[in-house]
């Protein structure tokens, strides 16, 4: 596919000459007005890319009092110890994921890093019942091949929603009396919940062409040691200090393609005119502020925003006087309940994390879609309560007591964002991604442009594909200036 190739490209470029700013203003800087509004990592790219290639007079508008979007780390609730409010994974880990190389510089991995396929990840789980035991490693290891052999036989030309392929998958397919047993059946629950985690939403409303549009990068997946944060630091360190405006959310965004300029109106009553925008918000802000823009977009720009999906991803973090469980656990599984109440949030969570390399017993809960949306209603003693109650009936032990402390994310309810990241839904198009992407009023005179992960229609609701979606759009705008001889 050419724009592979393109922003592979571009990547190579960026990352050959990445660290050398040294924060001065660059000979032959030209006075092309560029607003990027969202300081993520698409808007942060952007400006990068935008700056290093002489287009200098850039302004990044970013709604709230940090950069990063959905790259946030924190560092404070529990007394130094990190956790990732937001992204979490490097998916990729090789030195084509522009995010993978960074990190690598910033040495932010492990010594030795952790690096894990999905396949690993899976059969190095322990498979956790409500009733209090462990699934049998054969039953585990017998549902996990078929789940894996499910995913991999999606069909291309023929997208239905997940859940209905991966149940036709399991019924046509195994018919044996194990696929029909209490644990198995237990087990497949547990990976399909699991599996809500990756599209951010019930796999009743994702397409088959999550997994067949999605390409993933060799290396598997990693982890960081230091805060993920620290490449938002080190990018925003390399621009210049003017070009960054926090707690500067923007009103409205003027286009007009006869007058060739764009009017950039922010919730305070400052004024920026521009040549281009660059919008980076995310599809959640898109999909619930679509009057940001005046004009009005296109309607196949509306109806891809409509089409495609956003999903929700929140994590509980809890922390214990002292742990509850053992050094070899670090990552279970639990085989909800399938006869427990339905709308109560807390019996989808689908997994626990435990916290080995710090000082404090964390543990941080998972979970997707609307049970996620539901959780973030509630007050926190409530939660706290309903974290109890699950750990209690999960581990058989009455008098566990509950966490000290409790730290969770609400990525649906933070009207800068309105969720955590895109996926296929099963009223998506194939061009969705695309169109969404595309600059207004068109590729020859780009006014309004747009980037982001939603954007990206083989790494979507990844970081490398919010950064590469950014220096996308940023050469946009350079090939235009140099093709007429203005830089």
């Amino acid at each position: 596919m050419w724009h592979r190739s393109f922003l592979s490209a571009l990547w190579v470029m960026w990352s050959l000459s990445a660290g050398d700013a040294d924060g001065t203003d660059a000979p032959g800087r030209r006075n092309f007005k560029v607003v990027i509004v969202g300081g993520g990592l698409a808007g942060l790219s952007a400006a990068e890319h935008l700056a290093r290639n002489g287009i200098g007079n850039v302004v990044v508008l970013e709604a709230t009092d940090r950069a990063g979007g959905r790259v946030q780390t924190d560092t404070r609730t529990f007394g130094g110890e990190k956790v990732e409010m937001g992204a979490t994974f490097v998916h990729g880990g090789s030195l084509n994921n522009p995010i993978y190389h960074l990190a690598n510089r910033l040495q932010l991995f492990s010594s030795p890093p952790k690096r894990v396929t999905q396949e690993q990840w899976v059969q190095s789980d322990k498979f956790l019942a409500f009733d209090a035991r462990y699934i049998d490693e054969d039953v585990v290891g017998n549902a996990t091949r078929l789940f894996a052999e499910a995913l991999e036989k999606m069909d291309e030309d023929n997208p239905v929603p997940v859940v209905r392929h991966l149940n036709r998958f399991l019924r046509d397919a195994h018919s044996d009396s194990e696929s029909d047993s209490r644990d198995f059946q237990l087990v497949w629950n547990a990976l399909k919940n699991l599996e809500q985690l990756d599209v951010g939403a019930e796999l009743e409303k994702a397409s088959t062409m999550e997994f067949t549009s999605y390409q993933e990068l060799t290396g598997g997946d990693m982890t960081t040691a230091k805060p993920m944060s620290d490449i938002i630091r080190y990018l925003v360190s390399l621009h210049f200090p003017d070009m960054f405006k926090l707690g500067e959310p923007v009103a409205k965004i003027g286009w007009d393609g006869g007058s060739h300029r764009a009017v950039v109106e922010t919730e305070a009553g400052k004024r920026y005119d521009a040549d281009h925008v660059i919008v980076t918000v995310s599809l959640g802000v898109l999909k619930n502020g679509t009057d940001l823009f005046q004009p009005q977009l296109p309607n196949e720009k509306l109806q891809a925003i409509e089409r495609l999906g956003f999903g929700t991803v929140n994590k509980i973090f809890l922390e214990f006087e002292k742990p509850f469980w053992s050094a070899d656990d670090h990552h279970i599984v639990l085989c909800q309940n399938a006869s427990a109440p339905s709308d109560d949030w807390i019996h989808h969570v689908s997994s626990l994390d435990m916290e080995h390399h710090g000082k404090k017993p964390l543990m941080t809960l998972w979970l997707a879609g609307d049970a996620a949306i539901r959780m973030e209603t509630e007050p926190d003693d409530v939660v706290k309560d309903k974290c109890t109650r699950l750990l209690r009936e999960f581990t058989g032990n009455p008098s566990l007591d509950p966490p000290k402390l409790l730290h969770r994310t609400k990525w649906m309810s933070n009207p800068r964002f309105r969720g955590s990241y895109s996926y296929v839904s099963t009223q998506s198009m194939r061009e969705d991604a695309l169109t969404l992407g595309e600059p207004l009023p068109s590729a020859q005179d780009p006014i309004l442009l747009f980037a982001g992960e939603a954007t990206h229609p083989q790494f979507f609701s990844t970081m490398h594909g919010a950064f590469l979606s950014g220096i996308r759009e940023a050469e946009r705008v350079v090939a235009l200036h140099r093709l007429k001889g203005s830089m």
